[in-house]
């Protein structure tokens, strides 16, 4: 093989990673969010923020009453899972990314219900 065959070949693989890889500007789980959500009678409002942190997401809820929650996420297909905790409570929420809105379902320990809130990005 020549020298030009080398750095063609050289510049081939480089390209076809450099594709393989994720577009972390165009990240659809990625942005700022509305959410808008039910935990039983009480319904609450505010903002949810998703950020890309290597393989998984950073998630941090703001909520209007002055809560914050933060999280980590992890993505498989259309949905992205998602643990956090507050003190000694923690929780899972899913995600359904195939929809506008977004519905999420989510749960905390010991808790018997399945509560549920929708993300609009903003």
């Amino acid at each position: 093989m020549n020298r030009l065959s080398k750095i063609a070949m050289c510049m081939l693989v480089a390209f076809s990673i450099a594709a393989a890889q994720p577009d972390l500007e165009r990240d659809r789980f990625c942005g700022t969010f509305a959410v808008n959500g039910t935990a039983g009678e009480r319904a609450y409002r505010g903002e949810l923020t998703i950020e890309r942190n290597g393989q998984a997401y950073k998630v941090v809820w703001k909520l209007d009453s002055g809560e914050t929650y933060a999280g980590v996420g992890i993505a498989t297909g259309d949905t992205l899972s998602v643990g956090w905790n507050i003190g000694e409570t923690a929780g899972v929420a899913v995600y359904d990314f195939s929809k506008s809105p977004v519905v999420g379902k989510w749960s905390t320990i010991g808790d018997e219900s399945v509560h549920s809130e929708t993300l609009v990005k903003k």
